[in-house]
């Protein structure tokens, strides 16, 4: 097939174009590069923002796939410029849906169920607590109403590395905790209790190729499984000598707190290849060998990378 990635130059998307390639698609990526000034990875890369609808309307009809990972990603990097977040993350993605006519997949995110005791499923209610997640669940809607054949997936807390060439995040709870432990410094857990489901973002990757297999379409939660985040600490803290974690419990901004049962895309055949202890320790070699010399550059964190510019 002729795939093309919007947002391909992203965190995910290195791992995802990496399995497509290795299944035989022919992979274009089309990024505006955001968050850096060159793309080195050896596959057709086109630089566009999908806010671009005249170039978009002369690329698309040349793919008979869209693989949509552009976007504002996280809580406080859509903060930064909300009119922005609407326009990229809502209303370019609804044109694209209107105007695209082969196979779509949308990556969501779990973060649309905001505060749920209960363990979650593809039916159960939502409750967004920040642009980011009304963003993702607008646009999320529109695609299921329009495109039945479309596949998204709501995805959990993602960590690890996704490729080579991907820019590491240690705005994820599990990077940061990981990148910190490395360094000797204490594992602060703010709301120890909260829980969040998790997902190797490798897993991502094997999951969009799988699902692009066996043509599967309809909305799924994706994630390996769910975690307290002093859990999660504590996991991590167990990998490391001397490790040790803080609980501040005074101090709690972020109140999202789900747990997922992902069993509904699991029914099609699809397992985790990739495990916690994966994804941690590949953060822990970026950061042990010196390829990240300081884990609070801006260029790390999306939030406050987006501060620093005027306009996007």
């Amino acid at each position: 097939m002729k795939i093309l990635v919007l947002g391909g130059a992203g965190y995910l998307a290195d791992g995802i174009v990496d399995c497509l390639v290795r299944d035989g698609h022919a992979v274009t990526v089309y990024d505006n590069l955001l968050y850096q000034d060159y793309f080195l990875k050896e596959v057709e890369f086109i630089h566009g923002d999908i806010r671009d609808r005249e170039k978009l309307s002369v690329l698309m009809p040349k793919y008979d796939t869209i693989v949509l990972l552009a976007g504002i990603v996280g809580d406080h990097a859509c903060q930064v410029f909300p009119d922005k977040t609407a326009e990229i993350n809502t209303d370019a993605p609804k044109w694209i849906f209107d105007n695209f006519h082969g196979k779509i997949f949308y990556m969501s995110t779990c973060s649309v169920f905001g505060k749920n005791d209960a363990v979650l499923n593809e039916d159960s209610d939502t409750l967004p607590l920040s642009l980011y997640a009304s963003s993702k669940l607008e646009a999320e809607k529109h695609l299921l109403t329009t495109k039945p054949n479309a596949l998204c997936l709501r995805l959990g807390t993602v960590y690890g590395r996704s490729g080579s060439h991907s820019r590491p995040r240690l705005d994820l709870v599990g990077n940061v905790l990981a990148a910190k432990a490395v360094l000797g410094k204490p594992l602060t857990v703010f709301g120890r209790q909260q829980s969040r489901p998790l997902i190797n973002c490798l897993n991502v990757a094997e999951a969009v190729a799988f699902g692009l297999r066996n043509d599967i379409s309809g909305m799924y939660v994706l994630s390996e499984d769910n975690y307290t985040l002093g859990e999660i600490a504590e996991k991590i803290a167990a990998m490391v000598p001397n490790a040790a974690v803080e609980y501040n419990d005074l101090n709690v901004e972020d109140m999202r707190n789900y747990k997922v049962d992902p069993s509904k895309f699991a029914s099609h055949g699809w397992r985790p290849t990739f495990t916690f202890e994966d994804g941690i320790r590949s953060i822990f070699e970026l950061v042990a060998s010196g390829r990240i010399k300081d884990m609070d550059n801006p260029l790390y964190h999306n939030g406050k990378y987006l501060q620093k510019l005027s306009d996007i």
